[in-house]
Protein backbone atom coordinates (compact mmCIF):
# COMPACT_ATOMS: atom_id res chain seq x y z
CA UNK A 1 0.00 0.00 0.00
CA UNK A 2 1.44 3.52 -1.17
CA UNK A 3 1.56 5.55 1.52
CA UNK A 4 -0.21 9.04 1.18
CA UNK A 5 1.29 12.19 1.89
CA UNK A 6 -0.21 14.96 4.82
CA UNK A 7 -1.48 17.49 2.12
CA UNK A 8 -3.45 14.44 0.01
CA UNK A 9 -4.96 12.99 3.73
CA UNK A 10 -6.07 16.41 4.46
CA UNK A 11 -7.57 17.16 1.09
CA UNK A 12 -9.45 14.05 1.26
CA UNK A 13 -10.50 14.87 4.83
CA UNK A 14 -11.95 18.18 3.66
CA UNK A 15 -13.65 16.77 0.79
CA UNK A 16 -15.57 13.94 2.70
CA UNK A 17 -16.61 16.57 5.18
CA UNK A 18 -17.72 18.77 3.02
CA UNK A 19 -20.21 15.97 0.87
CA UNK A 20 -21.36 14.95 4.32
CA UNK A 21 -22.10 18.53 5.40
CA UNK A 22 -23.95 19.27 2.00
CA UNK A 23 -25.57 16.12 1.90
CA UNK A 24 -26.90 16.67 5.45
CA UNK A 25 -28.39 19.99 4.17
CA UNK A 26 -30.02 19.30 1.34
CA UNK A 27 -31.72 16.32 3.58
CA UNK A 28 -33.28 19.05 6.01
CA UNK A 29 -33.75 21.44 3.22
CA UNK A 30 -35.89 18.29 1.96
CA UNK A 31 -37.45 17.94 5.53
CA UNK A 32 -38.57 21.44 5.49
CA UNK A 33 -40.02 21.42 2.36
CA UNK A 34 -41.57 18.52 2.57
CA UNK A 35 -43.48 19.79 5.52
CA UNK A 36 -44.55 23.39 4.36
CA UNK A 37 -45.75 22.14 1.32
CA UNK A 38 -48.08 19.45 3.04
CA UNK A 39 -49.26 22.34 5.96
CA UNK A 40 -50.10 24.36 2.88
CA UNK A 41 -51.84 21.36 1.02
CA UNK A 42 -53.73 21.43 4.27
CA UNK A 43 -54.47 25.18 4.88
CA UNK A 44 -55.81 24.74 1.11
CA UNK A 45 -58.38 21.83 1.56
CA UNK A 46 -59.55 23.01 5.03
CA UNK A 47 -60.21 26.51 2.92
CA UNK A 48 -62.13 24.37 0.25
CA UNK A 49 -64.25 21.98 3.16
CA UNK A 50 -65.16 25.41 4.49
CA UNK A 51 -66.50 26.78 1.24
CA UNK A 52 -67.92 23.61 -0.09
CA UNK A 53 -70.07 23.25 3.39
CA UNK A 54 -70.87 27.20 3.29
CA UNK A 55 -72.41 26.31 -0.10
CA UNK A 56 -74.47 23.15 1.03
CA UNK A 57 -75.69 25.09 4.02
CA UNK A 58 -76.64 28.24 1.94
CA UNK A 59 -78.78 25.57 -0.72
CA UNK A 60 -80.27 23.84 2.50
CA UNK A 61 -81.58 27.36 3.96
CA UNK A 62 -83.05 27.53 0.67
CA UNK A 63 -84.71 24.76 0.85
CA UNK A 64 -83.48 22.70 -2.34
CA UNK A 65 -84.84 19.80 -2.73
CA UNK A 66 -81.80 17.88 -4.41
CA UNK A 67 -79.42 19.16 -1.60
CA UNK A 68 -79.60 16.51 0.90
CA UNK A 69 -79.81 13.20 -1.01
CA UNK A 70 -76.54 14.22 -2.52
CA UNK A 71 -75.06 15.43 0.87
CA UNK A 72 -75.94 12.21 1.94
CA UNK A 73 -74.22 10.34 -0.62
CA UNK A 74 -71.26 12.53 -0.49
CA UNK A 75 -70.51 11.61 3.31
CA UNK A 76 -71.41 7.74 2.72
CA UNK A 77 -68.67 8.36 0.11
CA UNK A 78 -66.31 10.30 2.27
CA UNK A 79 -66.70 7.65 5.74
CA UNK A 80 -65.76 4.79 3.43
CA UNK A 81 -62.84 6.28 1.57
CA UNK A 82 -60.18 8.11 4.74
CA UNK A 83 -58.36 10.78 2.88
CA UNK A 84 -54.28 9.93 4.26
CA UNK A 85 -51.30 12.76 4.51
CA UNK A 86 -48.02 11.30 4.82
Amino acid sequence: MARLSLATKITLLIVVVLIIGFGASTIVTIQRGSTLLVELNKRAVRRLTDTLVASIEGAMLQERPDVPPRTARARQFLATRPVRLR
